[in-house]
C-alpha cells in the first residue's frame, strides 16, 4: 500500500510539472518602447552566412524555436500554411532549430535542413541549428530574456516571437498557443498594418 502511495504521489507530481510546462503563456508588448527592440542580432544560415534580423526591418517576423521530432511537429503545417497565406503581405516566418529539449532534433544542421524542406515541405526560412538553454544560449534568446523577462524563454520547443516591423518585439506565445489561435492571428494583422515606426499595437488585442 505505501509503495503504491508512493507511486501515485510520483505520478501526480509529473502531471503537476508536465502542467506547468505546457500551461498556455503569452505575452502583448509595446513595440513603440525603445527597450524592446530584438532585431539588432543575427542567426547563421544553413550556409554559415549571418541572417541580420536588421535585414527584415519593414516586415513582420514570427521566429519560432523547433524540432523535428517533437510532439508538437504538427504545428509545422500550421506555420507553413500561415506563411502561404501571409507572405505576400509581408510575414517573415523563420526556424531556428534546437536539441536543447528532449534531445528532439539531433541532426547536423544541413540534415536538419534537407528534412524542413523535403520531407516537411517547409518553403520559410530556416537557420542552423541553435542553444536556448545555460552558458551557450543564443543572443536572440538572451535579448528575450531582457524584453519580455524569464517566462518568455523558451522551456520547449515551439514557442513563438513576433516581431513588428520596427523590429520590436510586438509578442511572444509558448508551445501550446498555435498559429490557428485568434490571440495570434489578430496580433498578426495589426503588426501587418503597422508603418515600421508606428507606436503601439498593445491596447488593439
Amino acid at each position: 500500500m505505501a509503495d503504491l502511495q508512493k507511486q501515485n504521489g510520483m505520478a501526480g507530481s509529473l502531471l503537476s510539472a508536465l502542467s506547468l510546462l505546457f500551461a498556455p503563456k503569452h505575452a502583448i508588448l509595446d513595440p513603440a518602447s525603445v527597450g524592446n527592440r530584438v532585431n539588432n542580432i543575427s542567426f547563421a544560415q544553413i550556409s554559415g552566412e549571418p541572417l541580420a534580423l536588421s535585414s527584415l526591418t519593414g516586415k513582420t517576423v514570427l521566429v519560432v524555436n523547433t524540432a523535428s521530432r517533437c510532439g508538437f511537429k504538427s504545428q509545422f503545417a500550421d506555420l507553413q500554411s500561415l506563411y502561404d497565406d501571409l507572405q505576400r503581405k509581408g510575414l517573415v516566418v523563420l526556424a531556428v532549430p534546437s536539441n536543447d529539449f528532449g534531445n528532439q532534433e539531433p541532426c547536423d544542421d544541413q540534415t536538419v535542413y534537407e528534412a524542413y524542406r523535403s520531407q516537411l515541405k517547409l518553403t520559410f526560412p530556416v537557420t542552423a541549428k541553435v542553444s536556448i538553454k545555460g552558458e551557450a544560449m543564443h543572443p536572440f534568446f538572451r535579448q528575450i530574456r531582457v524584453v519580455a523577462g524569464q517566462n518568455a524563454v523558451p522551456r520547449w520547443n515551439f514557442y513563438k516571437y513576433l516581431i513588428a516591423p520596427n523590429g520590436n518585439l510586438a509578442g511572444w506565445f509558448s508551445t501550446p498557443i498555435t498559429t490557428n489561435a485568434p490571440l495570434i492571428r489578430d496580433l498578426i494583422k495589426i503588426c501587418l498594418e503597422m508603418k515600421p515606426h508606428a507606436t503601439r499595437v498593445s491596447d488593439k488585442v
